[in-house]
């Protein structure tokens, strides 16, 4: 599959998306690559390199348990939400 690569100044992955199937392996969109990618999974950006044409998953990488990115409100935002909640419904009353 044909995907567009950005590379840091160490080959390492920042980000990658799909290229369009014109593009030509090489090509230079700015500063994204062209590149023909065999095995998808390798995509993890911040960990993984530029090796011989192919992306490559950092060796002993292994994925973060849990779902990331998902972050609970303190209490003290739970509170918040809460008294707020409380005085809109008196508003809504009144």
């Amino acid at each position: 599959m044909k995907i567009k690569i950005q590379l840091d100044t160490n080959n390492r992955l920042i980000a990658w998306g799909n290229a369009n199937d014109n593009r030509e392996v090489g090509e230079k969109i700015g500063d994204l690559l062209v590149i023909e990618q065999q095995d998808m999974s390798q995509l993890v950006e911040n960990h993984a390199a530029l090796i011989d044409g192919q992306i490559v998953l950092d060796e002993g990488y292994t994925e973060p348990a849990g779902p990331v990115g998902i972050v609970q409100p303190s209490a003290e935002q739970q509170m918040m939400a809460a008294v707020m909640l409380r005085v809109a419904k008196l508003e809504a009353s009144s």
